[in-house]
């Protein structure tokens, strides 16, 4: 399990398998992060999709409309 901040939104995300995070995707979707800052959770099939989710979290409403601010995306 990793807990990062994320540097465009400042948020804190945890990433993580199901077993480490407590949640269940089953087998098609073992990895997941979690925006700590605004309970939002997204689950991947794979680790590196995770990774990429804790860089860029559109996944987060919150989050989305943060960078939506900075002008990250239109």
């Amino acid at each position: 399990m990793i807990t990062r901040t994320n540097r465009l939104t400042k948020a804190t995300i945890t990433m993580g398998n199901g077993d480490e995070i407590g949640l269940d995707g089953g087998e098609e979707y073992p990895w997941w992060t979690i925006c700590d800052t605004h309970g939002e959770t997204c689950c991947h099939p794979f680790k590196k999709y995770a990774l990429a989710h804790m860089a860029w979290p559109e996944w987060c409403s919150e989050c989305r409309e943060i960078m939506r601010e900075k002008g990250c995306f239109e």
